[in-house]
């Protein structure tokens, strides 16, 4: 089976520390866990993620969006007519599996970790 991520395809002739690099490096970056966390409530325009993370720039916010999209996490959604309307939701596979993996590290800081920062 050919993976859809470029980077595990360049990798998966290494150890596993390598496979695991790659998995954390789809959800590296300041904003990409929240905006995935977001969309598991559902289809999500870029608008909407600017007033849930007012601190996020549009540049950086649509940048991660890109990222996820390429990475196969995020499904881009083009409904225009006149008027350009996007929206953005989780992909059936790497969407929802990134969100196990986040749910997964988020139960491993609360059980090993001896303080949590504040988001």
């Amino acid at each position: 089976m050919v993976s859809p991520w470029p980077e595990v395809r360049r990798w998966s002739e290494r150890s596993t520390e390598c496979s695991a690099q790659v998995a954390v490096n789809l959800i590296h970056g300041k904003w990409k866990t929240r905006i995935l966390s977001r969309l598991r409530h559902g289809p999500t325009r870029l608008g909407e993620l600017r007033r849930i993370l007012p601190q996020a720039s549009k540049k950086m916010l649509a940048q991660h969006l890109r990222e996820m999209e390429r990475d196969g996490l995020v499904v881009r959604k083009n409904l225009s007519g006149r008027v350009l309307h996007v929206e953005y939701s989780l992909s059936e596979s790497g969407g929802y599996a990134a969100l196990h993996l986040i749910s997964m590290l988020q139960h491993w800081s609360n059980e090993h970790l001896p303080f949590r920062t504040k988001e």
